[in-house]
């Protein structure tokens, strides 16, 4: 899922170059945050984005060629942001030119924010707009049903510091699995929704085989994002994800057979033994991986049925 800034707090609200500056960087530390949850690194602008001001005679375009700030956020910002498609381009035609809907903040068309809201996500916007800081707005919404009109308060996130990214993890955790129908689905968003898993040919075909009908299919979600945030948070030790999981016995490793069961070819071509699965009891599931810490990477090797085991065999 895209990123999306709220055109609305590009309004001059700084005093001067500087502070815009500073600013942008931190608007950029949003963003950055935003994708080490699982959002794509893709920042959706306005078309006019560039031309709109940070202070006072000082525009998103001079900010973009000022060679005084940080060259580094700036270049991540200019690769990730202000290109097409643009806001303008998600908004339905047809809706947009018979104005069946609108979304208005402080009676201003708010592209940004509606479509933030359209998409059951958040938006960012700068610290420097005093509007847009709690973390949070009220749009109003103007729909045109059956030629009448209603006016609806809808409630919109909208992040301008890294820790309320952080304060609603949980609830940009909801909005990613949103999107996620099916397996194919949690394969096609996985190098951005989950960048500490790599699946392999295996796990691919498994989860790829799933419709997300089935009874256990947010769970399977569930471990997944468990087993990649754990990854991302991991800074030395053992890695013990937050959920139930074991390794195989020594007696079961020793079987030819069942070792044989556990053994998959991972993404870098290299054949490993995965003893540690997580448990889905509910539908006696396993999902089989290896941390690769010194990587920080997890293979995911098998996603499926309960395997065969020296106590259980069958």
């Amino acid at each position: 899922m895209d990123q999306i800034f709220n055109e609305l707090s590009v309004s001059a609200c700084y005093p001067n170059k500087y502070a815009a500056q500073v600013g942008m960087d931190s608007a950029i530390d949003v963003s950055l945050s935003l994708s080490k949850h699982g959002m794509s690194n893709n920042i959706r602008t306005t078309s006019d984005f560039k031309e709109r001001l940070l202070a006072n005679e000082y525009s998103v375009a001079d900010w973009s060629r000022d060679k005084t700030g940080n060259k580094d956020k700036r270049r991540h910002f200019l690769t990730y942001a202000t290109k097409s498609p643009y806001i303008e381009n998600y908004y339905d035609e047809k809706e947009q030119n018979e104005k069946l809907f609108e979304f208005r903040f402080e009676q201003k068309i708010a592209l940004g924010l509606g479509l933030a809201y359209l998409w059951n996500t958040s938006s960012i916007s700068l610290d420097g707009d005093s509007r847009f800081i709690n973390g949070h707005v009220v749009l109003s919404e103007y729909r045109v049903i059956e030629d009448k009109e209603s006016i609806n308060d809808i409630f919109v996130f909208t992040f301008s510091k890294t820790e309320q990214v952080e304060a609603h993890k949980d609830s940009i955790k909801d909005s990613l699995y949103s999107i996620i129908n099916c397996g194919s689905d949690i394969i096609r968003n996985a190098k951005e929704m989950l960048p500490f898993l790599s699946f392999c040919p295996k796990a691919i075909d498994q989860i790829k085989g799933l419709w997300g009908s089935e009874q256990f299919f947010p769970e399977v979600l569930n471990h997944l994002f468990i087993l990649n945030d754990s990854m991302r948070e991991w800074s030395g030790g053992s890695y013990t994800p937050n959920l139930d999981f074991s390794t195989e016995s020594p007696s079961t490793m020793s079987n030819k057979e069942y070792a044989q069961k556990r053994t998959f070819v991972c993404n870098d071509n290299i054949e490993r033994q995965f003893r540690f699965h997580s448990k889905i009891k509910s539908a006696n599931k396993r999902i089989y991986f290896f941390p690769q810490v010194e990587n920080k990477l997890v293979h995911i090797g098998y996603v499926g049925d309960h395997l065969p085991t020296t106590k259980f065999p069958t």
